[in-house]
């Protein structure tokens, strides 16, 4: 129970407000005039109840020089402070009927919201609707969550991995084993496209012809039995007497070769009788000749392919090298043929030595030569030939891919990388870490589909055998306030994702779906007026409140519940404000009509206590005691100067307005004609049926001969009773000010 409100600072029009009466009781009525403070008040107290400081945030009073702060004192909970942005506790229980709860279950400005129908889970369905909403609402936050991680890490893996489009494919898919060389094939295999004419034009490797060590040892070996060896003595002295070395045996074989019949080829003398010369063309025979060529081919051979000391040896192991280095990069060549500097400076060596024993022989054919180091030499050249065998299977590889450049496609082989390229990334960190996160999100968001349904299930289970009593409820309350409306097709829906109430307003035998305004054709914005809204607002409270476990303990607050009522509908909610007083801890009035504080107070048999709100024009506000007999007996006054004052000299006094004075002359009327014949109209007819009466009495009326105006201003100031019409013209309000002023007469 709330037992005061002790101070209120720099919140609403209030520099400060302070209690300065008794407790409130356990009905409470609390008078206040238009914009002195009730609504201020009753949020004060929502915030404390929520819990939500936004509520006084949001009415920081403007021009305020120093924080908000707010100090309430209840009778379980002890003092609930409000400073420095936050409440020290709770007070419990408190339910609050004002412009808010509208604004949050039924309808803002003229449309029913989506929101509106959230919020009217609790209010219709109760508290077990709310757990079994709040399941469905609290696991459709996580799927939106889990929908939006979702979309950040697939953001995240499609940036790193362009090349993936689908997700779940590339998540179940797992990288082999050898996908760094899977990889590598992938590169070369885009480099040959890339590099398609370089590669029909490149040549392939060539192999570096290697000799038959068997050939050159059994020629090196190879002599002439035929030949004498005193002509080969004597061919060998003569070489030396005339300084012919080292080629002197062929220059004599030249000359023998070229001899016309005896004669010297050089000088031309006759040899017929010379010995030497008959000895040297029995040596110079054909077998000799075909021994010498034997040399001579070898030796060719060898300074062709070799070179001067094995020197196009480097040349071919440097160029076989840079062509498998290229070849490499566009064909899966594995290992790179090698050869160790070792074994190319032996084969080198050996090269040289075979060199050396060619040239040998060449100096002298018909000499025997031995290759010392054969071991060494037929080592070397097995290891060159291992060398070239490499290179063969290099070659190989490289004529098949120059073969089938024509069917390879860049943007393919790009594509293949790139995926092969992703598999490898996917296991690693950063994005092993997204995959496995991501993995973890869709199966969880799976699960809360499952869940979500069945969540659904049971909420449309439960209103369906709960919703008929809850809809019966509201329309019998609608009917103790005398609508002449009902809702109707009252059922749950997930319209927008989360639960919300969806109904109708049924008149007679049509139902208006109670949703947003709509332009051509009858809505809720159309089809109930001010006062209608107002009691169907506070018919859906009352079944919250009364629905609520914490009915009995709880502080109620209601701020102008009438709303544009007229005066038998304020009767009776007066009757069901009562009747919350009977059943729950505390029910507190706020109102600024004096007329339906007085019908509160009448009948509670005196429990009710009365407390008014005043404020300065400096802020200076307080909450003190007060009595509603006394304040009906000056608004009389008031309103009857008012009426006098338009009618005389058709000018306002001060803060009287044109709707304000219309809504004075229904009452006034009501309140004069109520005093004029005290007892003889009941405390709940209005304008309407004491012309009736009137009318019914006759011309022995006293009233009777202003029947006609009393008619008028019936039906002139009927409209503006309950809110909603235009304002009327000023000369018509003055027009029915004089008939007033006509009708009480002077004083």
């Amino acid at each position: 129970m709330l037992l005061k409100v002790e101070t209120v600072e720099e919140i609403g029009r209030f520099k400060s407000l302070k209690h300065q009466a008794p407790h409130f009781g356990s009905l409470t009525a609390i008078f206040a005039r238009n914009g002195l403070g009730k609504s201020t008040v009753c949020s004060v107290i929502r915030s404390a109840a929520e819990q939500d400081a936004r509520l006084i945030s949001a009415r920081k009073r403007l021009g305020a020089d120093k924080e908000p702060s707010a100090h309430l004192q209840w009778h379980t909970h002890g003092a609930v402070t409000y400073s420095v942005g936050k409440w020290n506790s709770c007070p419990g229980p408190v339910h609050v009927f004002d412009g808010e709860f509208v604004r949050r279950n039924l309808h803002v400005g003229e449309s029913v919201t989506r929101d509106n129908k959230r919020s009217l889970i609790p209010i219709v369905l109760g508290e077990e609707g709310v757990k079994l909403a709040d399941k469905i609402s609290q696991l459709d936050i996580e799927q939106r969550d889990l929908l939006s991680r979702i979309s950040s890490i697939e953001k995240i893996i499609r940036r790193t991995c362009p090349v993936v489009t689908d997700i779940k494919a590339f998540a179940q898919k797992n990288a082999p084993d050898n996908i760094d060389q899977i990889i590598d094939r992938a590169k070369k295999s885009l480099e040959l496209a890339k590099n398609a004419v370089a590669v029909k034009l490149k040549q392939v490797p060539t192999l570096l012809p290697t000799p038959d060590i068997d050939d050159i040892q059994a020629l090196l070996a190879e002599t002439i039995e035929s030949l004498s060896e005193r002509a080969g003595n004597v061919l060998d002295e003569h070489i030396k007497a005339h300084a012919m070395e080292p080629h002197g045996t062929r220059w004599i074989k030249f000359g023998v070769e070229h001899m016309q019949g005896n004669r010297c080829p050089f000088c031309t003398q006759d040899t017929a009788n010379v010995d030497v010369v008959s000895l040297f063309k029995g040596y110079f025979s054909e077998e000799y000749s075909a021994l010498l060529k034997k040399v001579d081919t070898a030796c060719d051979f060898f300074k062709e392919v070799y070179g001067s000391h094995g020197e196009n040896l480097d040349r071919f192991v440097a160029k076989t090298s840079l062509d498998l280095k290229f070849w490499s990069t566009v064909c899966d060549l594995g290992d790179l043929p090698t050869l160790p500097p070792e074994d190319l400076e032996a084969i080198r060596q050996s090269i040289i030595a075979l060199e050396i024993r060619l040239d040998a022989k060449k100096a002298g054919p018909l000499t025997s030569f031995v290759i010392s180091d054969l071991a060494e030499v037929v080592g070397s050249f097995a290891k060159l030939q291992r060398y070239q065998d490499q290179i063969s299977s290099c070659v190989e590889i490289i004529s098949a891919a120059r073969s089938n450049v024509a069917d390879f496609d860049v943007k393919r082989a790009q594509e293949l990388l790139d995926k092969n390229d992703a598999l490898r990334l996917k296991n690693s960190p950063p994005l092993s870490t997204e995959i496995a996160d991501w993995t973890a999100c869709v199966a969880r968001r799976s699960a809360i589909e499952t869940e979500k349904k069945a969540a659904q299930d049971a909420l449309r289970s439960y209103t369906n055998s709960t919703i008929g009593q809850k809809q019966k409820l509201i329309n019998d309350l609608l009917e103790i306030f005398g609508a002449r409306f009902k809702i109707s097709q009252t059922k749950t829906n997930f319209i927008g994702r989360e639960a919300n109430v969806h109904f109708c307003i049924s008149i007679g035998e049509h139902h208006v779906d109670a949703g947003e305004r709509q332009e051509d054709k009858p809505c809720f914005t159309t089809v109930l007026s001010a006062g209608d809204k107002s009691t169907l607002a506070f018919s859906f409270f009352l079944l919250q409140v009364r629905e609520s476990i914490s009915f009995s303990d709880s502080t109620i607050i209601l701020d102008d519940p009438f709303s544009s009522q007229d005066l038998d509908r304020q009767w009776e909610t007066t009757s069901q404000i009562r009747a919350l007083a009977r059943d729950a801890c505390q029910v507190i009035v706020l109102s600024h009509d004096p007329r339906f504080l007085a019908l509160i107070e009448k009948n509670s048999r005196g429990q009710c206590s009365s407390f008014q709100i005043n404020c300065t024009e400096e802020g200076r506000g307080s909450i003190s005691s007060w009595n509603s007999a006394d304040e009906l007996k000056d608004l009389y006054v008031r309103q009857a100067e008012r009426i006098r004052e338009y009618a005389r000299c058709g000018q306002f006094l001060q803060n009287v307005t044109v709707e304000s004075l219309v809504k004075d002359l229904r009452p006034f009327l009501e309140d004069y004609m109520r005093a004029r014949f005290p007892g003889r109209f009941a405390p709940l007819i209005m304008l309407d049926e004491m012309t009736n009466q009137v009318e019914a009495v006759g011309s022995n009326d006293p009233l009777y001969s202003k029947i006609s105006d009393l008619r008028s201003l019936n039906e002139f100031s009927r409209d503006h009773m309950h809110g909603g019409a235009a304002l009327p013209n000023p000369a018509a309000l003055r027009a029915q000010c004089r008939k007033v002023a006509s009708i009480i007469g002077a004083y």
